[in-house]
């Protein structure tokens, strides 16, 4: 099983080694409101998403606070100075007062690296979930999408490059071929998007 350690099974849907868990944006950027959508929409939400502004406005609290509620988002506002005023529209528990040197605060951005883990958009996705070690079904649900195997279930041919298939977690446990399902995936996992789940944690 030492091919579930390897493996990159980033938990977000993410092409990338590193999974990102935060992302920086300054509320005065030109491309503000696009990067945030970008980064708290499903299926690619990250963890976290710090937000630098000098005013919040009621009217930028309420946006934010829409986008928050869709998203399914909390909103906790870190005060770093003397501005009660700006914050007369919120109960004072929504509020944390910080006290700091301001010589020693930096907030680097990692946006850069989430927007290169977003999956292209000129790509049908293909989402299968939950095999748990159900390797044929598995195998005629692929050939079905064009894919061909050899004797060893290498894959043959793969369907044209506009097409994707991404593994929503659970291909394993519930099930009596756990050997033959990880080699099968570890043998073309080239081929496919991973989400790691609940029972591949249990493995673990």
């Amino acid at each position: 099983m030492n091919f579930l350690k390897n493996m990159i099974l980033p938990q977000l849907i993410l092409d990338c080694e590193t999974t990102p868990q935060f992302v920086h944006l300054e509320q005065n950027a030109s491309d503000f409101e696009q990067k945030l959508v970008e980064a708290i929409r499903y299926p690619t939400n990250t963890e976290y998403v710090f937000i630098s502004t000098a005013h919040l406005t009621d009217e930028f609290y309420g946006y934010l606070n829409r986008q928050a509620e869709k998203n399914r988002y909390s909103i906790e506002i870190f005060d770093f100075g003397d501005s009660k005023s700006a914050f007369h529209h919120l109960d004072e528990e929504q509020i944390h007062r910080v006290d700091y040197d301001q010589t020693n605060i930096s907030i680097s951005s990692n946006y850069g690296a989430y927007e290169e883990c977003l999956l292209p958009e000129n790509k049908t996705y293909h989402i299968i979930g939950d095999t748990h070690e159900c390797i044929d079904e598995l195998k005629s649900l692929l050939v079905s999408f064009g894919f061909q195997f050899d004797k060893e279930d290498a894959v043959l041919v793969c369907p044209p490059s506009d097409q994707a298939f991404i593994f929503l977690g659970d291909f394993i446990d519930k099930g009596k071929q756990t050997e033959q399902m990880v080699e099968f995936l570890y043998k073309n996992w080239q081929y496919f998007y991973f989400v790691l789940g609940n029972h591949e944690s249990f493995v673990l």
